[in-house]
């Protein structure tokens, strides 16, 4: 009886004690995730609107600024070539204008990837605060260690120089075959111009209010 008893009773004390132990565990990681949350409260969605937009904002003027360069260098020429007033620069203005639209997509696509690339940095930090509290179980501490990292995050330097969006003189040579073709009865086909990304649809050879499209047969 005595050795049951101490059997059993053995078994009830550790029993006990592993209880204890879990209530405990549960209570620090309880505690300490909270002070972890508390600590990167700051860090919703105004912080990662702010890194995006400032991702635009910086992206933005230099993709202006190659389009209006760009516009610039078509400009000049098709003015070499007597191209100005003609379908064939209707063509390059709308193609001008299309890689304009592309890149400000980019841009914006570019500014919510830097957006992810923070939520996943900041998730990583957390992941390793928790971490360190399921093997130390000491809230406290890891506490001022997220108090520590979530005042020194910043995010992920994506403020770097914007590369060339537009294609080296917009493939001029495509444009002054296709005014070549039109001049020399070659094989073209047309659509209807789109007059507001500039230029005018009359040109040596063409119907006004057309715009040539260069088949590369002449």
């Amino acid at each position: 009886m005595g050795f049951f008893g101490d059997l059993f009773g053995g078994d009830d004390n550790t029993g006990g004690m592993m209880r204890r132990q879990q209530i405990k565990s549960d209570q620090a990681m309880a505690l300490g995730g909270q002070k972890i949350e508390n600590a990167f409260a700051g860090y919703g969605e105004p912080f990662f609107q702010g890194v995006r937009q400032a991702s635009i904002n910086y992206a933005m003027p230099q993709l202006a600024g190659q389009y209006a360069k760009a516009r610039m260098s078509t400009m000049g020429n098709l003015a070499a070539q007597g191209l100005t007033r003609s379908g064939v620069a209707d063509r390059a203005y709308y193609d001008l204008g299309q890689q304009y639209a592309a890149g400000q997509q980019g841009v914006v696509n570019a500014a919510e990837d830097v957006v992810n690339q923070t939520k996943a940095s900041l998730q990583g930090q957390k992941n390793t605060l928790y971490s360190e509290l399921s093997a130390s179980q000491n809230p406290s501490a890891v506490a001022a260690q997220a108090l520590s990292l979530a005042g020194q995050f910043t995010a992920p330097n994506a403020l770097q120089p914007l590369a060339n969006e537009f294609s080296s003189n917009m493939n001029m040579a495509a444009y002054y075959a296709m005014a070549n073709a039109m001049r020399g009865g070659g094989n073209v086909n047309y659509v209807a111009p789109s007059s507001q990304y500039g230029g005018t649809s009359a040109g040596s050879g063409a119907s006004a209010n057309q715009t040539y499209y260069y088949t590369g047969q002449e």
